[in-house]
């Protein structure tokens, strides 16, 4: 259903909204963020089931990406040949930005995704190295700490910096805490954090 749910809104609400096409459908469907929640949500059970299950952090970062990586790749090629063919953007991809995407997180190393929905693999991906800390640090068997300490996080730093970002946006403080944000993956920790406690 998510899945359904999410193409939907990519075929209809992204086409107008984004790129100013008329819905191949015919109509909008503008619920697409809920089932970018509901993925996230499966996401922290089954990646803290099987990261909790295998019990090493190299064993599942290796699964992790033996599964992901090379159907990702393919993705980007066939991204930049359409692109090249038909922008749909209007700019050009630039050999940078296409080697920022082939680390899956090219918003680290300040680049666009090449394709906009990649968006949500980022997260994954920072998700990933989360889990992985909070394994080393007893932060899963201990959880209300661990998840603690990043709920708090989530919920004081994040609507701060959106309530802030015109007035300081560019003040080094408010850049280090950007980058906090989005490399410990604050705003999408709740829905994690959901799956995580479903699966205990």
């Amino acid at each position: 259903m998510a899945a359904i749910n999410l193409v939907l809104f990519h075929f209809t609400h992204v086409y107008v909204v984004k790129f100013g096409f008329s819905s191949p459908l015919g109509g909008e469907w503008p619920f697409g963020a809920y089932g970018v929640m509901l993925f996230f949500i499966l996401s922290g059970f089954v990646n803290s089931m099987s990261l909790m299950r295998r019990g090493k952090s190299k064993d599942f970062l290796a699964a992790r990406l033996i599964r992901i990586v090379p159907l990702f790749y393919i993705a980007i090629v066939a991204n930049l040949i359409i692109c090249q063919m038909e922008p749909l953007s209007g700019t050009p991809i630039t050999t940078p930005q296409f080697l920022a995407n082939l680390t899956l997180m090219p918003r680290v190393f300040g680049y666009e995704c090449i394709d906009p929905v990649m968006w949500t693999l980022q997260v994954e991906m920072m998700f990933y190295v989360l889990l992985v800390g909070l394994l080393r640090f007893g932060g899963l068997r201990n959880y209300f700490i661990g998840w603690g300490v990043l709920l708090c996080g989530s919920i004081t730093l994040c609507p701060t910096l959106d309530m802030l970002a015109a007035s300081h946006g560019d003040a080094v403080w408010f850049k280090v805490g950007t980058a906090v944000r989005h490399l410990l993956a604050l705003d999408f920790v709740p829905m994690f954090a959901i799956g995580f406690l479903l699966y205990q």
